[in-house]
């Protein structure tokens, strides 16, 4: 059975400028096997006039066809390739699930562990309401919290605020002030998209294992890979990744 793996990208940054694309995938000439899929992704990507596209087809553990269409940053004729790394955004959400599940198998964690069995020290200042709250719900953002670290202007302050810290210690600050503001819903009782609840997993996993949250990426799926793929996790900013469409962030426009 033939599995389709298609990895919308929406981002930009800047390096050469081109006036004129050459009408398929730059960089497909390195993947002889796989096929040109451009022209689809450039008609979906004017469709939802979205910055640039990448897609992929994933058989049988092999990629045989992969497309990328559009720019690395708005209007500026730099366009996107095959081999640009794109930030991870919310896949990384999908990708710290993975993780808990693996410690989860190896009894580090259980799906109903609470964030107070690992951190009993947060329930002095946690708002009561979320003393039964568990890993899974966490992952599957029924926790109650409210979205507080939603904007990339709240992030950049928040690493500003706290630049003498590690990412760790980052990451341990954010969850303790998550769990001191009130719930947007009663934890259990309501789906609600959440990036702070995913930050306080992470947490909890880099406690009970021992490995910061980056290493443990690296360890228990980037490395597994035989080509890395081209998604950037918490990476340095770098002149060939296109970089998030923040004008239409700052919209409201809407984003995948």
């Amino acid at each position: 059975m033939t599995s389709l793996l298609l990895l919308p990208m929406l981002l930009f940054a800047s390096c050469r400028a081109e006036t004129t694309h050459p009408g398929k995938s730059i960089g497909v000439e390195k993947y002889p096997e796989a096929q040109d899929l451009y022209q689809f992704a450039e008609k979906q990507r004017a469709k939802y006039n979205w910055p640039a596209l990448g897609v992929g087809i994933i058989h049988r553990g092999k990629i045989v066809g992969q497309g990328m269409a559009g720019e690395r940053k708005r209007g500026s004729g730099n366009w996107a390739t095959l081999d640009d790394p794109f930030t991870g955004a919310s896949c990384a959400k999908s990708m710290t699930a993975t993780v808990a599940a693996m410690l989860v198998e190896e009894g580090k964690l259980r799906r109903d562990t609470r964030i107070t069995d690992v951190f009993p020290e947060w329930q002095k200042t946690m708002l009561p309401a979320y003393t039964n709250v568990t890993l899974g719900q966490l992952l599957e953002h029924r926790a109650g919290l409210d979205q507080w670290m939603n904007s990339n202007p709240r992030g950049t302050d928040w690493h500003r605020t706290h630049s003498q810290n590690t990412a760790t210690e980052k990451r341990v600050a954010l969850g303790q002030a998550a769990l001191q503001r009130e719930p947007k819903y009663l934890p259990g009782t309501k789906h609600y998209y959440c990036n702070d609840g995913c930050i306080i997993a992470g947490s909890m996993m880099e406690n009970v294992s021992g490995v910061p949250f980056e290493e443990l990426m690296r360890q228990r799926l980037l490395s597994r890979w035989a080509s890395p793929p081209c998604v950037s996790v918490l990476l340095k900013p770098m002149p060939t990744r296109p970089c998030g469409d923040t004008k239409r962030a700052r919209s409201g426009a809407r984003r995948p």
